[in-house]
C-alpha cells in the first residue's frame, strides 16, 4: 500500500507498507489514529453534555470550570522538573504562555456559549475549527491541501450557515439540546465561532511544539502552569462573586467532576494524537462528536430537531 503523506509545500513523502497487516489491524497507524480520534471525540461530547447540565442548573462558570483542568495538567511538570532545570525548556516560555492564553480564552468562549444556545449547536458549530486550522497550518507549517480539501471545507461552512439559520428560526426544543438559561442562540453561535478560531490557533501551536521534539510532559505541564495562572486570575476577576454564591448540590458536583475528567483525558490524548498526526486530521476526527451529541439529545433528553440538522 502506497501512502502519500503531505509534509509541507513542495514536499511529499511516500510511505510503503509491505507488511501483511491490513489497514484495519490495530498495529496500523491509520487504525490507531482512528481509534484515538474517536475516543477523544467521545470525551469532547462528554464535556459538552456536562457543561449543558451545569448551565441548566444555573451554574455557568466558564473560566472556573476549566481552571481545575489546568491545575491537573501542571502536575506533568513533576516528571520533567529535573531535566528542565538542567537543560532548560525546549521552547521559550512566552510560546507556552501564548498557547495557554489562546486555549484559556477558547474554553471560556465555548463554555460561555452554553448559556445561550444548545449543546447540539455548539457541537456542530465548532467544526469551524477545521478551515481555520488549515489556514493556520498553511501559514505556520506550510502545509498543502488539495482542491478536495478546500471543497470539503466549503461544505462545512455551508453546514455552519444552516445551523445558525436553524437557531434563529426554530425554538430550542426543535433545534436540539437543553433550553439554556439565557436564550439568545445567535449570540451563543457567535461565541462558539470565536472560540473555534482560537482553538485552531491553539491546536497548531501544540502541533508545532510537539513535532519539534518537545516532551509531552513538558508541553502539557507548561500549558497547565500558564493556564492555571491565567485562568485563576481571570476567574477571580470575573467569577469570584458567582462562585461564592453558588449552592452546590450532589448532582452539580458530579457534573463538574465529570467535566474535569473528560477535559483532562481529552488534553492528554490530544497530545498523543498530535505527535504522529496533524491538527487538521485531529479536528476532522472530532466531527463525529456532532453525531454523539445529537444522539444523546434525542435518546436521553428526548429532544426534537429541525430539518436543517439533517
Amino acid at each position: 500500500v502506497d501512502l502519500d503523506v503531505g509534509t509541507g509545500c513542495g514536499r511529499r513523502v511516500a510511505l510503503r507498507d509491505d507488511s501483511c497487516c491490513s489497514w484495519w489491524h490495530l498495529s496500523h497507524p491509520a487504525t490507531r489514529s482512528l481509534a484515538l480520534g474517536q475516543t477523544i471525540s467521545v470525551l469532547i461530547t462528554g464535556t459538552g453534555v456536562f457543561s449543558s447540565l451545569l448551565a441548566a442548573d444555573g451554574i455557568s462558570l466558564p473560566v472556573f470550570q476549566c481552571s481545575l483542568n489546568y491545575v491537573l495538567l501542571a502536575g506533568h511538570l513533576f516528571w520533567v522538573a529535573r531535566s528542565c532545570r538542567q537543560d532548560g525548556l525546549t521552547f521559550p516560555w512566552w510560546r507556552y504562555g501564548l498557547w495557554a492564553l489562546t486555549d484559556v480564552q477558547a474554553n471560556y468562549l465555548v463554555v460561555m456559549a452554553y448559556r445561550y444556545t444548545s449543546v447540539a449547536s455548539v457541537m456542530l458549530l465548532d467544526c469551524f475549527t477545521i478551515p481555520c486550522v488549515m489556514v493556520f497550518s498553511h501559514l505556520a507549517i506550510r502545509a498543502c491541501y488539495t482542491k478536495g480539501h478546500v471543497l470539503s471545507c466549503l461544505v462545512c461552512i455551508f453546514g455552519l450557515m444552516l445551523t445558525v439559520v436553524s437557531d434563529s428560526l426554530f425554538k430550542s426544543s426543535e433545534s436540539g439540546g437543553l433550553e439554556p438559561p439565557l436564550s439568545k442562540p445567535w449570540l451563543g453561535d457567535l461565541l462558539v465561532l470565536a472560540g473555534a478560531v482560537l482553538y485552531a490557533f491553539s491546536n497548531v501551536q501544540q502541533e508545532l511544539i510537539l513535532k519539534a521534539g518537545t516532551s509531552r510532559f513538558e508541553a502539557l505541564g507548561m500549558l497547565g502552569l500558564w493556564g492555571s495562572a491565567i485562568s485563576c486570575i481571570q476567574a477571580g476577576l470575573l467569577e469570584g462573586q458567582e462562585v461564592a454564591q453558588i449552592t452546590w448540590s450532589l448532582q452539580s458536583v458530579l457534573c463538574l467532576l465529570g467535566f474535569q475528567l473528560c477535559l483532562f483525558g481529552m488534553y492528554v490524548l490530544t497530545s498523543v494524537f498530535l505527535v504522529s498526526a496533524d491538527a487538521a486530521l485531529f479536528n476532522l476526527s472530532l466531527l463525529t462528536s456532532d453525531v454523539y451529541s445529537v444522539l444523546f439529545s434525542y435518546i436521553v433528553q428526548h429532544q426534537r430537531f429541525g430539518w436543517t440538522y439533517a
